[in-house]
Formats: C-alpha cells, sequence, structure tokens
C-alpha cells in the first residue's frame, strides 16, 4: 500500500471517524477544562489559607487593641485615684502647715515665761534637802515640791544641785 494515498472509508466509517474525531475534541476540552479547574481550586485553596492567616492576624490585632485600651483605662483610673489623693494630701498638708505655723506662734508666746521660769525659779523638795532644783531634775520627779524664787531659795540656806544647775 503507498503511504501517500488516502485510504477508501466507506460512509459509516467516515462517520465513525467523525464522532470519534469530535469526541476526542470534546475529551481535550473537558480536559482542559479539569486542568484549569484543578488550577483554579489549588489558587482558591492558596487564598483561603492567605485569607485564613489574614483574619487570624486581624482577629489577634483587636484582641491586642482591647487589652491595650482596657489596660489603658486602668492606668487611667489609677491615675484619677492617684491625683485625687494627691489633691486630699495636699489639703491635709495645708492643714498641717497652718497647724504647725499655730504651734510655732504659742511655742514662741511661751518661750519667754519658760526663759525666765528656768532662770529665776527654784524647786525645793517638800521632804527634806538642801538642794534647789530645775524642773527636770531627776531629784525632783515623783516627790512633792514648792517654788520659790533663786533668791527665796538660798535665803532659806538652799544651795544649787550639783547635777541641774552645773
Amino acid at each position: 500500500m503507498d503511504e501517500n494515498k488516502e485510504p477508501n472509508f466507506d460512509e459509516n466509517t467516515k462517520f465513525s471517524l467523525k464522532g470519534t474525531s469530535e469526541f476526542l475534541k470534546n475529551s481535550a476540552r473537558i480536559h482542559v477544562a479539569e486542568q484549569k479547574a484543578e488550577l483554579y481550586e489549588k489558587k482558591c485553596t492558596k487564598i483561603q489559607k492567605r485569607l485564613s492567616i489574614i483574619v487570624c492576624i486581624m482577629f489577634l490585632s483587636v484582641v491586642l487593641n482591647v487589652y491595650t485600651i482596657r489596660s489603658n483605662i486602668k492606668t487611667q483610673n489609677n491615675l484619677y485615684e492617684a491625683i485625687s489623693k494627691q489633691e486630699e494630701l495636699k489639703k491635709e498638708i495645708k492643714s498641717l502647715e497652718t497647724k504647725n505655723t499655730k504651734a510655732n506662734k504659742k511655742i514662741k508666746e511661751l518661750e519667754k515665761p519658760l526663759d525666765f521660769y528656768y532662770s529665776y525659779a527654784a524647786i525645793v523638795t517638800a521632804n527634806a534637802g538642801e538642794k534647789y532644783h530645775r524642773y527636770d531634775c531627776q531629784y525632783v520627779r515623783g516627790r512633792d515640791f514648792y517654788i520659790y524664787n533663786i533668791h527665796l531659795a538660798e535665803s532659806y540656806g538652799y544651795e544649787p544641785c550639783s547635777v541641774c544647775w552645773d
């Protein structure tokens, strides 16, 4: 048989070959469509994975922002409480400063009488003794006493105590 020569087919064979040719073309189209669908599915899967990651990141970001906001609110509340406490302490300091000023005035008022008393008063114990003392002397504590001026105590024969009148 000559290879360049066309084979001789009857009508049924031609129809059968024509149908087979259509079938092969359709099979090829289906195969290409399936490949495209498979590629599309792979792309969709990649996109879904990326979207899942993005959604997770966004969720974590929202959670972190909520936590940060709550933490900031607590810090702000603590700050307001500290400021309030500071204001209370400022008022208390002002009150104590006023009391301190009054106390210092009272001390100034009492210094002159105290200096006078300390310079001219002599304490003599009631029970016995030959010495006169100052009010803070150990020999006066817990005993009955009289208070004289120094000249009167010396005129009665009392002498200054060597412990408190140095």
